[in-house]
């Protein structure tokens, strides 16, 4: 009998997803989904299926599909209330999570550009100086800052500006992995993480932005403007233990490549890695 009832959650398990499926196919044609019919089946070597939508308010987010043993009787109306009950808080809990998630994002991510925020970025890079520390693992700061862009504000505009900052995050995340971070520091200041990188990684980071902001100018409708990037580079530990010491030393040296002629990068403090590449700009 034990082997019984296994082989028939095994064989409902195998199906039931093939069952929402074709459930979801179904509310997806019908013309009102929020009233949608439950949907019923008898499966071979398992027992009666039920599906049923999960809805939250009159929004479609999901199938909820159940399957009773071998041998089982069909849903009656009290067991269909019960199923349909069990879909309702489903729908409630799962849109809870979806809501608290996407609160989550907000609060971690720069509304202009979609990329973090200040908040993200401390989070983030006292998570990296963590593991950098534990297991001797090197880590290295970016700090970006467009050149000359209060010109381009004043120039051609505040949205376009907004467009310049958009598509400068834009251009410095095709520059980076996944695992790094890239946060708007402020204004059109961006600093980007980069764990298991030394400062001659770092450096060649630096090197792609620069030339990827460089390389096409920024467009928005008929307005065309060329944008340069000066950046600092900051590595972990030499430079700086703490977030705010690596911060600090990135944005000395940021303000270095300013000094220095801008369209450039410049390494905190004297950094023998810095000799291993050839200077931008």
């Amino acid at each position: 009998m034990a082997h019984t009832s296994a082989a028939s959650a095994a064989t409902a398990l195998a199906v039931l997803p093939g069952v929402a499926e074709q459930y979801v196919l179904e509310l997806s044609a019908a013309r009102n989904r929020s009233s949608a019919d439950p949907w019923f089946a008898r499966l071979p070597g398992a027992g009666p299926v039920v599906a049923v939508p999960i809805h939250f308010g009159d929004r479609l987010i999901g199938v909820l599909a159940l399957a009773r043993g071998q041998g089982a009787a069909g849903f009656d109306p009290l067991g269909l209330s019960r199923v349909r009950t069990i879909a309702e808080h489903a729908g409630t809990a799962i849109m809870n999570v979806r809501l608290h998630e996407e609160a989550r994002r907000l609060s971690v991510t720069d509304p202009l550009t979609g990329v973090g925020n200040v908040r993200h970025l401390g989070t983030m890079l006292s998570r990296e100086i963590a593991g950098a520390t534990r297991f001797d693992r090197p880590l290295t700061v970016l700090m970006l800052d467009l050149d000359h862009f209060k010109q381009v504000n004043d120039t051609l505009g505040h949205p376009f500006g907004d467009v310049v900052l958009r598509e400068f995050a834009h251009r410095v995340l095709t520059c980076v992995r996944e695992m790094d971070t890239v946060a708007r520091y402020g204004g059109e200041e961006v600093a980007v993480v980069l764990p298991d990188t030394d400062g001659t990684g770092g450096c060649r980071v630096a090197e792609r932005v620069i030339t990827a902001v460089r390389l096409e100018p920024f467009r928005h409708g008929r307005q065309e403007q060329a944008v340069t990037v000066s950046i600092g580079v900051a590595a972990f530990p030499g430079h700086g233990r703490t977030p705010a010491e690596l911060l600090q030393a990135a944005d000395e040296a940021l303000y270095a490549a300013k000094r220095e002629g801008r369209d450039r990068w410049e390494v905190a403090g004297v950094s023998p890695s810095a000799s291993a590449v050839s200077q931008a700009g």
